[in-house]
């Protein structure tokens, strides 16, 4: 079928409720009730979208523009289609279910498509693609994708992408684009790379120069996603680099007796040292940190670099509830001697009911 032919289809009623429902719980129960169809209308979606990629490149502008409008509009159907992989909570009604694995198949067999989309994010401009990008998170949100569009998909060499971040977040929208970059980091191959690289060095370069404070949770995101594997854990800790780095933000100025015992680059910081002063990138601080005590090897680490004196001082200064709640925890850890925990891999085990509960809050979070 052409897309000259889309007003003589049966896809037009279909195209017309999804762009024109305002209603986002009434325009996902059309989706949902109506998947059969909805996969083959999306099946010729991506398609044609390809087709009309490939015509455009031999087009005069004029004529560019009338296909691009039609490309554009076939990519926003598209994108509302995709948010429906994106609804955890529709993951407990059957039905709900069954037009989920449905419409994943569909696009898991449009690898022509998730090309093209991936090429786009790299060659387009930022304008060009907030559709592709968006299409793109939507789908990595399931894990089924993560290493189908690792593994198969993305077209410029993993490392070229992480080591020119700084630039890709400078041409692209960036909370897209970090987005995308949050769900690829749960592949396991991804995480080792970025444990083994200076990735999280870049990331933090970038936490500290900027004060747009979304990027900056966006970035302490991912970090806190690359710090929730443990079998990572030695690689990560391998020196104190990154364990400095997550609790630079939460030390204040304050003078301390144990000064000389912490990590030589947490000593004697300014007086005039100010804290972190979002709450929620100071929650996901404290959350990595945590990840580390899942083990007894990484709890050790953290007793044996003494950051507990500067946690200390930073619970005096802390107020929001989230982030004291989050802290107290991650000392109690701390304080506890091993003999107390009994156990070497709390994820693993079964552990005392208090710290299972800490676990559970902070590893499901």
């Amino acid at each position: 079928m052409k897309p000259s032919e889309i007003k003589n289809s049966t896809f037009e009623v279909l195209i017309k409720v999804i762009l024109s429902q305002s209603d986002l719980k009434k325009r996902d129960e059309v989706i949902v009730k109506n998947y059969s169809k909805i996969c083959l209308l999306l099946k010729w979606l991506c398609k044609n979208v390809c087709e009309m990629k490939k015509r455009n490149e031999g087009l005069d502008d004029e004529k560019k523009i009338e296909s691009n409008d039609l490309l554009n509009i076939s990519l926003d159907c598209i994108l509302i289609i995709s948010s429906i992989l994106d609804k955890t909570d529709y993951e407990t009604d059957q039905e709900n279910l069954n037009a989920i694995d449905a419409i994943s198949r569909v696009f898991e067999e449009e690898i022509e498509f998730l090309k093209l989309l991936d090429e786009d994010i790299f060659v387009r401009k930022e304008s060009e693609v907030q559709r592709q990008l968006s299409i793109l998170v939507n789908l990595t949100s399931r894990s089924s994708f993560v290493d189908l569009i690792i593994n198969e998909i993305i077209s410029i060499p993993i490392d070229e992408f992480f080591f020119n971040i700084n630039e890709f977040l400078e041409s692209k929208p960036y909370d897209l684009l970090l987005s995308y970059v949050n769900n690829l980091t749960h592949s396991q191959r991804l995480k080792f790379f970025i444990a083994e690289s200076n990735f999280l060095a870049r990331i933090f370069n970038i936490y500290v120069d900027s004060d747009n404070d979304r990027l900056n949770e966006l970035l302490i995101l991912i970090v806190r996603n690359c710090c929730l594997d443990h079998k990572l854990h030695q690689i990560l800790l391998a020196d104190e680099d990154l364990l400095v780095k997550l609790v630079k933000p939460l030390a204040g100025g304050e003078q301390i007796e144990e000064m000389e015992s912490l990590p030589l680059d947490l000593q004697y910081l300014p007086l005039n040292k100010e804290r972190e002063k979002n709450p929620k990138i100071r929650l996901y601080l404290i959350e990595s940190i945590f990840q580390f005590c899942a083990t007894s090897w990484g709890r050790e680490k953290i007793r044996q670099s003494n950051i507990y004196y500067l946690l200390r001082e930073y619970h005096r200064w802390e107020t929001d509830p989230n982030a004291i709640k989050a802290l107290l925890n991650l000392i109690d850890v701390i304080i506890k001697k091993e003999e107390e925990i009994n156990v070497d891999n709390l994820k693993d085990l079964l552990v005392p009911e208090d710290l299972s509960k800490k676990f559970n809050e902070f590893f499901d979070s």
